[in-house]
C-alpha cells in the first residue's frame, strides 16, 4: 500500500503481483494480524472500474473490510497445508 487516504477503508495500492476481482488474498503488515478477504471491485486512478490491474506499479483503489497500516501487503492466498 502506497498511501492511506482519509476516506477509510479505501487506500491507494500499487501492483506488484497479479490478482483480480474475486480472488482470495491475504493482507499482512506491520502491527496487523494477517487476514484473508475476497478482492472486491477495484478502481483505477480516474475512478473507472478495474477487473484486474495489469501494469507493474500501477496505482489503484479497492475497499478493505478494515483499516490497515501504510506499507501493508496484499498477497495471493496460498494453501500451505500438507496434502
Amino acid at each position: 500500500m502506497r498511501e492511506h487516504r482519509l476516506r477509510l477503508p479505501q487506500p491507494a495500492l500499487s501492483l506488484r503481483n497479479k490478482f483480480r476481482t474475486g480472488d482470495t488474498v491475504e493482507l499482512v503488515g506491520p502491527d496487523l494480524r494477517p487476514f484473508s478477504m475476497t478482492v472486491p471491485e477495484m478502481r483505477d486512478e480516474a475512478g473507472a472500474p478495474l477487473e484486474e490491474p495489469r501494469t507493474p506499479q500501477m496505482k489503484f483503489y479497492m475497499d478493505l473490510p478494515k483499516a490497515v497500516p501504510p506499507y501493508s501487503l496484499v498477497r495471493r492466498g496460498v494453501d500451505l497445508s500438507a496434502k
